[in-house]
């Protein structure tokens, strides 16, 4: 167990994937200043109940992720943009309101729980084969899309860009990083990626020539 400054977002972050975020409330001001001063992480989680800013009584989910900070720019006084990257996730096991101006939490590292590294190998190549489909469709319809030759060739990290690709509700994305067990991780993502393919498919071909817009992220 040990205490991480939060940082609760209507994103979620999962281990690998980079995040960009420009922090202009002033108790997060001070909690990016807090970690630079300290050389530590913070905790991405997600809002449950309640605002994304000058909201006190916002409520995360209790899975998040770290983030290390791997690039700082104070534009001005009130703003600052940092480049993220997610490290490894945590469980939240008590929140703190009251000890900093920006919330923190004790949390435990909520690593997943490995199983037959060839079973998931192999689902990783049929996740693999739905990705490509899936970006394949985003590009003929014109909504940007990620160029799967950069994505990574371990099973789980490539399970996580997977997951963040996907364009579908937070909530969603929320069950997938808190899916406890890494062939669980992959064999559900396949599931999802079938899902959201037929969906995509139906819409182009009752007339639609974008699926952009029925996409919530």
């Amino acid at each position: 167990m040990y205490e991480l400054p939060l940082f609760p977002l209507n994103t979620v972050l999962f281990p690998g994937i980079s995040l960009r975020l420009q922090v202009f409330e002033p108790r997060y001001r001070i909690m990016i200043l807090d970690c630079l001063d300290t050389r530590t992480h913070f905790g991405v989680v997600l809002i449950r109940k309640g605002m994304e800013t000058f909201d006190p009584s916002v409520e995360p989910y209790r899975v998040g992720c770290t983030a290390q900070m791997m690039q700082v720019e104070k534009v001005d006084e009130e703003r600052i943009n940092i480049r993220t990257i997610g490290i490894e996730r945590f469980r939240i096991l008590s929140i703190d309101r009251t000890s900093k101006p920006y919330l923190s939490g004790i949390v435990e590292p909520h690593p997943l729980i490995s199983q037959d590294r060839l079973e998931i190998v192999q689902k990783a190549g049929v996740l693999s084969e739905w990705v490509q489909r899936y970006l394949k469709i985003l590009k003929e319809s014109g909504v940007d899309h990620y160029h799967i030759d950069q994505a990574p060739y371990e099973p789980i990290k490539f399970a996580y860009l997977a997951a963040a690709l996907l364009r579908i509700p937070l909530k969603k994305k929320q069950d997938i990083l808190a899916i406890k067990q890494a062939a669980d991780l992959v064999e559900d993502l396949c599931v999802i990626y079938r899902h959201e393919l037929a969906i995509l498919k139906a819409l182009l071909s009752n007339g639609f020539e974008s699926v952009g817009t029925f996409s919530k992220n």
